[in-house]
């Protein structure tokens, strides 16, 4: 047997366990394998789709053209920027 369950975190509790426990009565020689995978807002953006990336960079670039308030810095500038924050 397999099965995905989502909770949030406040549903983590001893009778959560004691359920998952409850699945495996009489069954000594099975394993029960939990894996924990905490979904952030990097991982919708990692699933989206080629185009839909695409689409979401043009149009913060046509925004960016429009409104003429970007910051611009050459990559010298860049790296010096990222090494000061190492």
């Amino acid at each position: 047997m397999q099965t995905t369950i989502r909770l949030k975190p406040s549903e983590l509790n001893p009778e959560f366990l004691e359920k998952v426990k409850n699945l495996t009565v009489n069954k000594t020689d099975q394993e029960v394998d939990i894996q924990v995978i905490v979904k952030t807002v990097s991982d919708k953006i990692r699933s989206e789709t080629q185009a839909a990336a695409n689409l979401r960079i043009e149009k913060a670039a046509s925004k960016l053209a429009k409104e003429k308030n970007g910051i611009s810095f050459t990559p010298a500038e860049f790296e010096a920027l990222t090494d000061s924050l190492r």
